[in-house]
This record gives structure tokens, C-alpha cells and sequence, in this order.
């Protein structure tokens, strides 16, 4: 109802306008302007030009007579107007000077309606005779980094350089440089960055680390990667330390290298019993240590290799295989026990074998140098599958128990034309009772003679 009786009202009130305008004279009731300009944007050439604008400018009045809308079009007036150095206005035509300028320069054209605040307008540039070309340099240092297993922190030096070089006509008129942005990352969250600094913290997963840390401009794709890792360091609860003597390993890690790790540079001992039943593959030796128990490693089922701190001056490796040195006398102290193989040559310049050094072991063939002069106490203590052994001519001594349960021996070779001095223990609960002793010849009378060389099956002169 409300809205019928305002359309009632609207109706009279227009009614009421045009009886009121009934005149010879119109009544203006509305005004309007168009403004048109093109084009938008334009650009010269360095060698300058013209263009000409395309306006139209347009007043619409909207009038009334004797109760008739009237609507008339006339042109309508305008200004032109230009900024920016080196353009001007004539007529309706821009005008672009021969630019100088090394670089691009720029204006704008203005076209007004007067008496309005309607505008329009054009964008211009104009190609300067000069380029302007960026480029980016970026210097990381150092290239790799390696913390110890302790951690520390690392400050990288950066050096990252925007070049602006402005040529003209093909020659360069101008260089400069600034400091560019760049982003410095790291893809392993066991390492932090703060600002240029790279922070490690003790290392004890039991491995080493190791990481990619990248330097990207920010405003180019350029980068650089620096290599970093960390020593392998243990946790407190993986072993017991006494002093100076590591007396029991307790963790599970394969790779345990004393050397890589501060907590272990004072242990001068390793005893008997310390890395028995454990699954260490690889074993590195610090450098201060001087004494290793002949069972150290007694179950060290998986132990395929030793490896020594080059500053230690007791002990050496030699393919994996442990060696204690005393002067020019070099003992053959430890065969790793998981170590893969059937056949082993003792290396050159071996002079004893040391207690227990192949206990447990699964070699079939072992053969020694001259130069070999003593076989020491249960050295191949329970070698089972040992079933062929070549001791040299200059064998002094067999300790008690050296084969001790050696059960698979078919051959034993001896150079030596005189029985080598031998434990009566040395082969107890072996079976060298189904097993063939070769000696050199005429020396067959000799073992024969013997009391423990001639409880061999047979004996044969080679």
C-alpha cells in the first residue's frame, strides 16, 4: 500500500514539471561530458617523432519544452598538456625530441575538458641510446666444513654482489655495485643456521652426519652448495669408561670409530670382554691407545675390519686385520671375525701371532711368510672350518692350545726341516688324527720322532 501511494506521488510531481515548463523558453535539467583519446600509450624511438592524439570531446545538455525531453550534442573544448623532459605539445600532436638520454625517459600527456575535471591520459616513453644490463656475483667460502663430534659453530663468509653496467652504443660507460639479498639453507635439521652461521650440536646418533647447505640470491636463481658433516659421536649410555680404560661397550651402532669422538681421545685401554656381543662392523682405533685385550672383541660376530688413528704408535691395520708393533717385531693381534673369505696370506714382515687371534674364525686356508716365529697361546682357538695351514722354516715356537679345536684339518704343512717346539696341548680336541702333516724332504724321521708332531695321521715329505 505504502508503495502504490509513493508511485501516486512520483506521477503528480512529473505531471507537475511538465505543466510547469509549459513555455517558450527550455529548461535545462542535466549536463554531461564524454572525453575520448588515443591512443593510450606510446613509445619513440631514441631518434625522437610525432604522433597525432585522436580526441573527442563531447557536452550533452538535456533540456525541456512544452513538456518534450530534448537531448543536443555539441563539441566541447579541451586542453592538451604534456610532463616529462624532451616531449612537447603542438596541436593535437606529440612531439618527441632526439633523445640523448643513455636511458629510457618517460612522460605523460594530459588531455582535460575545461571547466571539468574529466581527463584522460597517455602514457609515453621514448628508448634511450644506452642498456642497462644486471648481473650477479656470489662467493661462498669455505667450500666444505667439518665439525667434530662435540658440535660448534661454523660462519660462513658470503660475498653476494649486484653489477649494474650501463653501455652505450656499445661501450661501457658506467658500473656499479651493491650488496645482493640471498637466503642461506640447510636440508638437514640436525644442523641450524642463524644469519651466516651454521650450528652443530653433540653428535650422538651413533654416525656420522653429513648435509648440503645452499646460498640462493633472491633475486636470481644463482646458489652455491657447501658439503658439511660431523663426526660420528655415541651417546653417554651406549658405553662405561674407568679411567682411562673403555671397559664395556653397551650400545648397538656397526661403525664405532674412538678417534671421531673427544669423550674417547684420554682411553689408553681397551680389556678383555669390552666389545663382546655387540654389532660394530667397523672399528676405529684412537690415537693414545696402547693396550688392547687379546679378547676384546672375543663375539664380535659382525667385526669385518679395524682401522687405526694414523697418530697411534702401537698399532697398525693392514686390509682390516689389527697389528700391534714393538719395534721391528710385528704381532698379527686381532682378525676380524665376520670378515668375508675362505684363504688369508699373512702379510710380509708378521713375526707372531698373537693370543687368540683367529679364535672363532671361518677360514679354511691359512698361510704364513718366513719370517713368522711364534704361534701364540689359543691363536686359532676353535677355527672349525681351518682345514689347511702353512706354518715358514722359521717358526720358533706353537704355543699350548694354538688348534685347540680345530675338528676340520686335512692337511698341515711345516717348512721347517727340525719339529718346531710345540705346546703338548696344542692340537687338543682337534682331529689331526684323520689329518695329513707335509714336512720338507728327509725330514720325515724327524716329526715321526716327535711326540705330539707324529700323532698325525700320516706324514709325507714335499
Amino acid at each position: 500500500m505504502i508503495m502504490k501511494k509513493l508511485v501516486n506521488i512520483l506521477v503528480l510531481l512529473g505531471l507537475f514539471v511538465i505543466w510547469s515548463c509549459k513555455d517558450d523558453i527550455p529548461t535545462l535539467i542535466g549536463e554531461s561530458y564524454v572525453l575520448e583519446a588515443t591512443p593510450a600509450s606510446h613509445t619513440f624511438p631514441s631518434e625522437g617523432g610525432e604522433i597525432e592524439l585522436n580526441i573527442k570531446a563531447t557536452k550533452k545538455t538535456q533540456t525541456i519544452l512544452d513538456g518534450k525531453v530534448n537531448l543536443e550534442e555539441e563539441d566541447a573544448l579541451y586542453t592538451v598538456a604534456v610532463e616529462g623532459d624532451g616531449f612537447k605539445i603542438q596541436d593535437n600532436k606529440i612531439v618527441a625530441e632526439n633523445s640523448n638520454e643513455i636511458l629510457l625517459r618517460t612522460g605523460t600527456a594530459t588531455v582535460t575538458i575545461e571547466g571539468t575535471d574529466i581527463q584522460e591520459k597517455i602514457i609515453l616513453t621514448q628508448i634511450g641510446i644506452g642498456n642497462i644490463s644486471t648481473t650477479y656475483t656470489l662467493e661462498v667460502s669455505p667450500e666444505t666444513y667439518a665439525f667434530p663430534a662435540t658440535g660448534g659453530t661454523a660462519t660462513l663468509t658470503i660475498t653476494a654482489t649486484r653489477i649494474i653496467t650501463t653501455t652505450v652504443r656499445g661501450e661501457v660507460v658506467d658500473v656499479s655495485e651493491s650488496d645482493a639479498a640471498y637466503t642461506v639453507s640447510v636440508d638437514n635439521s640436525d644442523f641450524t643456521i642463524i644469519g651466516n652461521s651454521i650450528t652443530a650440536v653433540r653428535n650422538i646418533k651413533g654416525e656420522p652426519l653429513t648435509g648440503t647447505v645452499t646460498v640462493t640470491l633472491n633475486d636470481d636463481p644463482l646458489s652455491k652448495t657447501i658439503e658439511i658433516k660431523q663426526d660420528v659421536g655415541y651417546s653417554p649410555n651406549s658405553y662405561t669408561i674407568d679411567g682411562t680404560s673403555l671397559t664395556l661397550w653397551k650400545g648397538r651402532e656397526t661403525v664405532i670409530d674412538l678417534s671421531s669422538d673427544p669423550e674417547f681421545e684420554h682411553i689408553t685401554t681397551i680389556p678383555n670382554n669390552a666389545f663382546n656381543g655387540t654389532d660394530v662392523e667397523v672399528f676405529t682405533i684412537s690415537k693414545n691407545v696402547t693396550t688392547i685385550g687379546d679378547r676384546a672383541f672375543m663375539t664380535a660376530n659382525s667385526l669385518i675390519e679395524f682401522k687405526v688413528s694414523e697418530d697411534n704408535d702401537f698399532f697398525e691395520t693392514i686390509g682390516g686385520v689389527l697389528f700391534r708393533r714393538a719395534g721391528t717385531a710385528k704381532t698379527l693381534w686381532k682378525f676380524p671375525r665376520g670378515r668375508d673369505g675362505t684363504d688369508y696370506i699373512v702379510p710380509e714382515g708378521t713375526t707372531r701371532i698373537g693370543q687368540y687371534a683367529f679364535e672363532y674364525n671361518r677360514l679354511i686356508s691359512i698361510e704364513f711368510p718366513e719370517g713368522v716365529e711364534y704361534v701364540d697361546y689359543r691363536c686359532f682357538y676353535l677355527c672349525s672350518s681351518l682345514k689347511s695351514i702353512t706354518l715358514p722354516s722359521t717358526i720358533r715356537s706353537i704355543g699350548n692350545q694354538a688348534f685347540t679345536g680345530a675338528s676340520a684339518f686335512t692337511d698341515f704343512h711345516v717348512k721347517s726341516n727340525t719339529p718346531p717346539p710345540i705346546g703338548g696341548t696344542a692340537f687338543a680336541t682337534s682331529n689331526i688324527a684323520n689329518a695329513t702333516l707335509y714336512v720338507p724332504i728327509g725330514a720325515r724321521e724327524n716329526y715321526l720322532a716327535h711326540t705330539v708332531w707324529s700323532q698325525f695321521k700320516e706324514i709325507v715329505e714335499e
